[in-house]
This record gives structure tokens, sequence and C-alpha cells, in this order.
């Protein structure tokens, strides 16, 4: 019953209650895209992250604690065979690949570069990270054969086809060269990333390096929300084993990722701030200008009998029904803002990235659940003082009111 005569309440004036709608929907509406946008970046932050990274990697402790000796860091064949067997138990692991990585100079002609290799099995890629943009991807059995980025394509003048090569420093500390071809160029999603990395198969890098090791082995999972229950269990077993290997989860070996999301997440926070802060101090303005019209209103509710705390739940109720009503009516609003923005093609270019890309909001319930909530709770708060004030009032001073 309170609620019928909350909601008639609210219906009766209804020039006032359109514009407390419209104030509403509008803000919730905003925050519903603003929020949506940030979920779809968010999500395509950490898919391109475990894509690089995989959801677990697993090393030597020498190699986490950055020992100054590579001979030190790698995993032996032997060791390898004991993690894989680890590995081929778990249920949940899709598939693992070792690496070796490698830092050299890269040189065609006159032209020289620092690069950041990394060695991969051709026939076991869980991971890729880039899209091939000329040329081919390393092929099984391959040997001698190089895949780099664009940038790092265009700074030395080489195409699929010509010959590349390496200077680099071995296991041992002595120096080595070796001369590639280069049968592919990538395209990746930051200028760092084209400018810098290329792949070789695994085994050009141990003969580049002199050695039969590997850094690490990455571990690709079925789903990445079971990344750090599957990590507490293989981090248990890496233990009991004694075979000294520790492993790091993608978002710790990401360390970017934090400070990215972070940043969005304050954007978002900032947003929804702003917008409980206008909806509070509009609604607030519109349910006070309300509650003082109908001052003699509330006399005669007293006179009658009701209680003060019914007066003030009452207008408390009111306040929610707008605030039900207008998130709602946003929620709706920003669904059409939604579909817009997804239509229109509008892009951007995110710092660090070569190529614009398409600016989307992702429409799921997920993203509908705070601007509601803000609507609700801020209407509701903005609706505690003048009900108060009106459920305060004095039976005689309330009939006097004119």
């Amino acid at each position: 019953m309170g609620i019928q005569i909350a909601l008639r309440n609210v219906l009766r004036n209804p020039r006032r209650t359109l514009l407390s709608l419209v104030i509403i929907s509008l803000g919730t509406g905003m925050l519903f895209a603003v929020s949506g946008f940030v979920s779809f970046i968010t999500d395509g932050i950490t898919e391109s992250t475990v894509e690089q990274y995989g959801n677990l990697q697993i090393a030597d402790v020498d190699l986490w604690n950055r020992v100054d000796d590579r001979a030190l860091t790698l995993l032996d064949g032997e060791r390898v065979n004991q993690l894989e067997a680890i590995l081929d138990e778990l249920t949940e692991v899709t598939g693992y690949a070792a690496q070796l990585t490698f830092t050299s100079q890269i040189q065609k002609g006159s032209e020289s570069s620092l690069l950041f290799g990394v060695g991969v099995d051709p026939a076991n890629r869980i991971l890729t990270g880039y899209e091939i943009d000329r040329g081919v991807d390393l092929q099984p059995g391959d040997r001698g054969k190089i895949v780099i980025g664009r940038l790092l394509a265009d700074n030395l003048g080489v195409e699929p086809g010509d010959y590349v090569t390496l200077l680099i420093a071995t296991i041992n500390g002595s120096f080595n060269t070796g001369q590639l071809q280069v049968v592919g160029v990538f395209r990746g999603f930051e200028s760092f990333y084209e400018s810098q990395f290329a792949y070789v198969p695994i085994s050009t890098a141990q003969m580049l390096l002199n050695t039969r090791g590997v850094d690490k082995i990455v571990v690709k999972l079925s789903d990445i929300r079971i990344t750090d229950s599957v990590a507490a269990i293989l981090s248990e077993t890496l233990t009991d084993s004694g075979i000294g290997s520790e492993l790091r989860t993608w978002d710790e070996l990401a360390t970017q990722y934090k400070q990215t999301v972070g940043m969005f997440s304050f954007i978002l926070g900032a947003v929804s701030l702003g917008i409980f802060v206008l909806v509070f101090f509009s609604i607030l303005e519109v349910l006070t200008m309300s509650f003082m019209e109908r001052t003699r209103e509330v006399g005669t509710l007293r006179a009658i009998g009701t209680k003060r705390k019914h007066v003030f739940r009452l207008f408390l109720t009111e306040g929610a029904l707008l605030g039900v009503m207008g998130g709602i009516l946003g929620i709706l609003v920003g669904v059409g803002l939604g579909v817009l923005v997804n239509h229109s093609g509008v892009g951007w270019t995110p710092p660090g990235a070569l190529e614009e890309v398409p600016i989307l909001v992702k429409l799921s319930p997920i993203s509908a659940v705070a601007p509601l909530a803000i609507a609700i709770l801020s209407t509701l708060i903005s609706a505690v003082f003048p009900a108060l004030h009106s459920a305060r009032l004095q039976v005689v001073d309330a009939l006097r009111s004119q």
C-alpha cells in the first residue's frame, strides 16, 4: 500500500517527475556506456596479455631472482621432462611449450638495431601475439629462419627472403654470430613490439646461445578464471618435487597490465563519482521543493495519527521509486548509446599502438549493475534530508504552512 501511495505522489506532478527522470536516466545511461567501454578495453587488454605471456610460466628460481649468471637460470632437459610430466597430470592444462629468450644485435648491411629474440618450437605454438603481414610464419623443421616486426624490417630495409646477421653473447660469455633468413614480417599491437622483437626456432636460439637448455615453459589453461586456483595447486606440487622451479601468473609477468587497468578503473571511478554528485544535488533540489510544497499535507497526515517514521518512510520510498525508474530508463538509454557507438565505426589509437582500434561498448548485464546501483543510491540519499525535515515537522506548524 505504501508503495502505491508513493507512486501516486511521484506521478501527480508530471513535469517535475519528468525532469527528475531525465536527469537520472541521462546520468545512468552515460555511466553505463562508459562502463561498457572500460569493460571492452580491459577485456581486450587481458586477452592480449594472456596471449602474449600464457596463463602461467615456469622457470628456474634463479631466473625469477634475476641471477646474472645465465647458465644457472636455464632448465636442462631432465628438469623439462619432469615439469612436462607434472603438467600432463593437470586436466586444466590445454598446452605448454618451452621458450628460450635472448638479446642480440641484428644487422643488415650498414643498418643495425637491438633485438629481443624469442626461441619457440614452430610445431608447438600455443602463443602467437602477432599476425603475419608479409611472407610466412615459422614452420616445423625450420632452422636458421627468423620472423621480425614491421618497424624493425622497415628500419633495416629488409623483406622476406633477405638475410640478416645476429651478433650475440653465448651462455658462456663468448661471442657468436649467425646469418638467418627472414621468412616473415609480423604486425603487432604496440610499436615497441614491432620495432625490437623477433622469433626464431628454439633450435636456432640454442645454437646461437650454445646451450641445450630453455628459459621457461609457458602454460596455457582452459579458462583464464581458473589461473589462480591452478597456480596454487601447481606451485605446491613444484615445491614438493624439489626441482628448483617456480611459476608466475600472467598478471605477475605483465608489469604494465595493472597500471593500465588501474588507469581505466580510475577513469570509471571519477565518472561514477561525478554522476553520483550530479544526480544527488539535482534530485535533492527537486525533492526538497516537492516536499516543502506538501507541508500542509504532512500536517494532515500527522493530525490523523500517522507516525513520523511512516512519513519518513513514505518520502524515502518516493525517492527510491524515482531512482529505480530513472535507473531502468537510464540503462535503456545506455543500451541505445552503446548500439549507436558500436555501429558508428568510430576508433581511437591507444598510446604506443600503431593502428586505430574500434571504440566499442560491451553491452552486458554486469556493466549495468554499478550504474543502476549509483542511480538508486544517489536518489535515495538525496531524499533522506527532505524526508527527515518533513517527518520532524510539528503538526500545528505544518497545518499553518501556506
